[in-house]
């Protein structure tokens, strides 16, 4: 769909750049979201896009779905979880925060 392109190019964009984002999505025009696909790609590299692309109808609103949308904390834990498991800067952390800010469901 357009807005798994337009996700695919903002998380490309933040690894690559726009030059090479807009030259992969080319290079890979036939298997943008297929097996081992670029989509595959750069959720290996992204646990955020991972989250926002494969894991869609737990995370992203729409209008079939009981999600609602991220707040700015939610991508604070995604960012801390991914300097924690894809950079591997450090082993541990703990999450200290209020009740009913979906801790559970973005962080399993």
């Amino acid at each position: 769909s357009k807005q798994n392109r337009k996700l695919l190019y903002t998380h490309l964009k933040k690894i690559y750049g726009s030059k090479r984002a807009a030259e992969l999505l080319h290079e890979n025009k036939d298997n943008l979201f297929g097996l081992h696909g670029l989509a595959w790609s750069v959720g290996k590299r992204s646990l955020e896009y991972f989250c926002l692309y494969f894991l869609q109808d737990t995370f992203v609103a729409k209008e079939n779905n009981t999600s609602r949308n991220l707040a700015p904390v939610h991508l604070e834990i995604w960012n801390e979880l991914q300097k924690m498991f894809v950079d591997d800067l450090y082993d541990k952390e703990e999450f200290i925060l209020p009740r009913g800010c979906s801790k559970s469901t973005i962080i399993n």
